[in-house]
């Protein structure tokens, strides 16, 4: 499946992935409480990930904020998080989400 996302006026674009679900699992499973510590994304050379980028524990979001391509382009991107699992004391597990993303005007 497919993400389609458009430009701002200042030609970026947002791209967000929620985790509360991967997060719930971990939760149901070990107990107590799973929160993300860091976040990277892996994107195609011709794009440009900005300043912006960031994640949010409290809601498990974690936001791309990017520039460059073409419109049309239609490119896989990989958000890896790393989370810690507080009954665990376990502090840098990482997942992987890989989703297509295609850019598009305004």
């Amino acid at each position: 499946m497919a993400t389609t996302v458009k430009r701002d006026a200042d030609n970026k674009w947002f791209f967000g992935i929620d985790w509360t679900d991967f997060l719930a699992l971990i939760v149901a499973k070990y107990g107590g409480t799973a929160t993300i510590t860091a976040s990277s994304w892996s994107i195609p050379a011709t794009w440009v990930e900005e300043s912006e980028t960031t994640f949010d524990a409290a809601t498990n979001l974690t936001t791309l904020v990017g520039s460059g391509g073409s419109n049309g382009d239609s490119e896989e991107v990989i958000n890896t998080i790393t989370y810690s699992v507080s009954t665990l004391s376990l502090t840098d597990a990482t997942q992987d989400k890989t989703t297509k993303v295609i850019l598009e005007e305004q």
